[in-house]
């Protein structure tokens, strides 16, 4: 197995534990909520059989970004239904901003401490990569989830935030609701298929959103976490 393919694969593996991991803390928020419905259909595991779908899966091999079927919640059940309504999309998103914050601490230890230690040998060295690219699939991974599921498109968290500040009724909340298919198709096409229409990286709103967005918050964690080390 070549080391481009093992580092993809293991870059495939990470994405789908952050996703995982996302829909089990939503459902864990929505329980402690006073919700229920992710608890009796069997969503509130770490179990990735509950949480699978084909599409988000292909979305992670294909795009580098993806998605788990959507956590049941009803918001009849919640205490306060406003609060509900916010902090279940909320924390799914923590999940993945934090994984990637706290990634960086690690990526400086294996860089300062690891890899003198480890490079001596082709073994160590091997391993060495191998420990850096989880821990740098983290971060990279968890970035961009993060700002895919800040998109407000049905269903992800940027939307559950849209109806939970402005409710389910509102105008825009229903039409990103009822169009939600086409605007998600027009998404993935504009994010990673751009240029196949040879559309230049300045002109492509992706680039600007994901690469360059995202390019300024790596920075910023980075810099956080430098001074120490």
């Amino acid at each position: 197995m070549g080391m481009k393919f093992l580092k993809f694969l293991i870059f495939v593996v990470v994405s789908f534990f952050l996703i995982v991991l996302h829909a089990f803390v939503q459902a864990y928020v929505a329980y402690l909520n006073g919700d229920r419905t992710a608890r009796q259909a069997k969503r509130l595991t770490l179990n990735p059989v509950r949480h699978f779908d084909f599409v988000g899966l292909l979305l992670i091999i294909f795009c580098r970004i993806g998605f788990t079927k959507p956590i049941p919640t009803n918001s009849y059940y919640f205490k306060h239904k406003r609060f509900g309504l916010l902090s279940v999309p909320i924390s799914g998103l923590l999940v993945y901003i934090l994984s990637a914050f706290f990634s960086v601490p690690l990526l400086f230890v294996c860089v300062k401490y690891l890899q003198p230690v480890m490079s001596s040998t082709v073994a160590g060295e091997r391993g060495y990569e191998l420990i850096y690219t989880i821990f740098h699939s983290v971060f990279t991974a968890g970035i961009g989830l993060f700002l895919f599921n800040l998109i407000p498109i049905y269903p992800l968290d940027g939307y559950n935030i849209v109806e939970g500040v402005f409710g389910c009724t509102n105008t825009f909340a229903r039409w990103l609701r009822d169009y939600a298919k086409y605007v998600f198709l027009s998404v993935i096409i504009t994010f990673y298929f751009a240029d196949l229409f040879g559309l230049p990286s300045f002109l492509n709103p992706a680039y600007w959103y994901m690469e360059v967005l995202g390019g300024y918050i790596q920075q910023l964690f980075i810099n956080i976490w430098l001074p120490l080390f």
